[in-house]
């Protein structure tokens, strides 16, 4: 093999270890491989880091800066009231709140969620002696099942981002702002109604509920929090605006022939323009190591290409997997992984990774590339087993004490129905082969 193969390999093996160390690596490791893929010459400077500032790119920032801009609304708060207050029973209190989760899933992150909903939940708790321990896990449950079901916020995303890295490898763009909800619809249909009913075997204590975790997770993140919504009226008409504005163009840029990023660009300029967000907060509400982490995709993918890696890999896998036929055993195979690794890797780790292994071998193999990045990245989702799964399981395990136990013993259930269901529905769907 060539020198530039093995800088390339050296490169990719940093990269995938880097999704082991936490997010705080993945930044500083996506940035080195760049760095190393342009000094050993193996791409240029353009090819290396373009992708940093590509329209991909623009999209992330802008979506990132509108969405946390929703957050310092009221919309949340009268939400909350009602969907939750109206409930008279434990049962119509788990039904309320997984409502309310469901919505919210459609347009913040997970963490978020709890940081904005979650002391009006435990003050319900409080008020019809309910312990948090039996709604907390649901909670989190119906977050994995409908964060991705609606193409809003930072879901709208995700389409375009592996899009461009089936791109990067010489295929054809397959994936829509459909593709991933027409697969999570039937799968969240099937799993909501044994959450539903599973918060019976969760705890009914309230030893190691810890109210105050909700305020400390915030202010050590930079999350939005209840105390630091916009103060005049007419900032948050601007900010629903702004979303209302930005979703329709994203809507409807395949008729309008219009960028996406030209719609976030300028609604995240609108929103810091009109003071709804200070410059400081719109900076901090860009996560940066994702787009560095999208960014070193990109340019690894380049790197493939241009030191003949890419066909060195598809004639190894050619001859390893070629013969595989039954296309439920492979997706089933995806499915497991995926589900699997997200259970002990952030899940958001697991979907970069995901991404960044299925999409190339896909193609290499001639297989659809649409089935087999679905049933990997719905996998992902669902971090439903263990405390550190996400940051969202970790933050409500801290909020209201969960040991490992009450996970397994409430989600193993959820984990088979979910898994059984998607390794058929999807394949149905979309093909692998």
């Amino acid at each position: 093999m060539s020198f530039d193969i093995w800088i390339v390999a050296v490169c990719f093996v940093m990269y995938i270890s880097a999704f082991f160390f936490g997010v705080r690596f993945l930044g500083l490791t996506s940035m080195l491989v760049m760095f190393i893929l342009w000094v050993s010459n193996v791409l240029d400077f353009s090819a290396a880091f373009g992708s940093l500032a590509d329209d991909t790119a623009l999209t992330y920032i802008g979506i990132f800066i509108i969405s946390t801009a929703l957050t310092k609304t009221d919309f949340f708060d009268r939400l909350g009231g009602i969907v939750i207050k109206r409930a008279k029973t434990e049962f119509q209190f788990v039904i309320g709140l997984c409502a309310l989760t469901a919505l919210l899933s459609f347009f913040m992150e997970g963490p978020l969620i709890v940081v904005s909903a979650g002391p009006a939940v435990i003050d319900m708790c409080v008020r019809m002696n309910i312990s948090p321990k039996r709604v907390m896990k649901p909670m989190n449950d119906i977050y994995c099942l409908y964060g991705s079901l609606l193409p809003l916020g930072g879901a709208a995303t995700i389409y375009m981002v592996a899009n461009r890295l089936i791109e990067s490898y010489g295929g054809t763009p397959v994936l829509t702002l459909w593709t991933i909800p027409l697969a999570n619809l039937p799968i969240a249909i099937i799993a909501t109604g044994f959450i539903l009913f599973s918060y019976k075997r969760m705890p009914a204590d309230w030893d190691g509920v810890q109210t105050e975790d909700i305020e400390a997770y915030s202010a050590k993140n930079k999350l939005t929090s209840i105390s630091k919504r916009v103060q005049k009226p007419y900032q948050q008409t601007v900010i629903y605006s702004v979303y209302i504005f930005v979703m329709a163009g994203i809507f409807s840029s395949k008729w309008t022939n219009l960028e996406i990023p030209i719609f976030t660009t300028i609604g995240a300029a609108i929103i810091v323009l009109s003071g709804a967000m200070t410059e400081k907060e719109a900076a901090g509400a860009i996560r940066t190591p994702m787009i560095a982490l999208y960014a070193a995709s990109i340019a690894l993918a380049n790197g493939l290409k241009a030191s003949g890696g890419l066909e060195i890999i598809g004639a190894f896998l050619n001859k390893t997997l070629a013969g595989a036929t039954n296309p439920y055993i492979i997706g089933g195979a995806v499915f497991l992984s995926a589900m699997v690794m997200t259970q002990f890797v952030s899940n958001s780790i697991t979907k970069q990774l995901v991404r960044a292994v299925i999409i190339p071998m896909s193609l290499m193999l001639g297989w659809n590339v649409k089935g087999l990045f679905v049933l990997g990245f719905l996998g992902s989702n669902f971090a439903i087993l263990t405390p550190m799964g996400s940051e969202t399981s970790t933050m409500i395990t801290a909020l209201v004490g969960y040991k490992i136990k009450d996970y397994l013993k409430q989600g193993l259930f959820i984990f088979i129905i979910v898994l059984v269901s998607g390794s058929l529905i999807v394949p149905l769907i979309y093909p692998v082969f």
